[in-house]
């Protein structure tokens, strides 16, 4: 509600800055000083001219103001001091109106400021959560990689040594192999000597008398002459 004594302050307040003009006016009015000379005065006029470029005047800005726009403003004054009271009630009711509507409008405004605080805060937790998943995807990544790195150095390790183990087992069979070979041709050589030095042994001539002397054996002059070669072989 707007009452009839503030809408006078409020008009008061408006026509003050005229009157400051007006005086403002009067005032530059007064600075400017016109000085008139006659036509055979040129030595004068040169002279004064020179005194006051010596002197370095300050130059002042005016803005001219015109009656016609004074007196506009002064009829649009007088014309709000004359509004009828129909008019004070009409602008009452609008500034009630945008009040309530205000008022209507405030909570509304505040659930919308939560909601954006709100909102801006689940973004702001969606880009955290989105930066951890990515440096979590690196740090896998990362692992990952040292991992086959280490599981293929192993693995050449291993095979290094099985290479290793394989070469000294195979020389290992490679001279128990020749030791056999050794062996082998030093039975043979052996053999050979045994059977090439070795002297045939003889009977002797009492055992051949004797097996000629006894008579009870009659089977013996029918004796296998055979048996008679093996022992001369021997």
């Amino acid at each position: 509600m707007v009452s009839e004594s503030d809408f006078s302050k409020d008009v008061a307040v408006q026509v003050l800055p005229l009157d400051k003009i007006e005086e403002n006016n009067k005032q530059k009015a007064n600075d400017i000083f016109i000085s008139q000379y006659t036509m055979g005065q040129k030595d004068a006029l040169r002279t004064v001219l020179k005194q006051k470029a010596q002197s370095m005047p300050v130059f002042k800005e005016v803005k001219v103001h015109l009656l016609e726009d004074a007196g506009i403003e002064k009829d649009a004054v007088t014309q709000e001091t004359r509004i009828s009271p129909s008019g004070i009630d009409s602008a009452t009711t609008v500034a009630a109106a945008t009040a309530a509507a205000i008022a209507t409008a405030a909570p509304l405004i505040k659930v919308q400021s939560d909601l954006e605080a709100k909102v801006n805060s689940v973004t702001e937790l969606l880009s955290k959560l989105q930066e951890t998943d990515k440096h979590l995807q690196r740090v896998t990544e990362q692992q990952t990689s040292i991992q086959r790195k280490q599981e293929k150095l192993h693995c050449h390790d291993h095979e290094k040594q099985m290479n290793v183990f394989m070469e000294q087992h195979i020389r290992h069979l490679e001279k128990l192999q020749q030791q056999q070979i050794d062996i082998q041709t030093h039975f043979i050589s052996a053999a050979l000597k045994t059977s090439s030095f070795q002297p045939v042994s003889m009977p002797s001539s009492r055992a051949v008398e004797e097996y000629s002397v006894k008579p009870e054996h009659p089977n013996l002059g029918s004796c296998n002459p055979s048996l008679y070669n093996t022992f001369a072989s021997k």
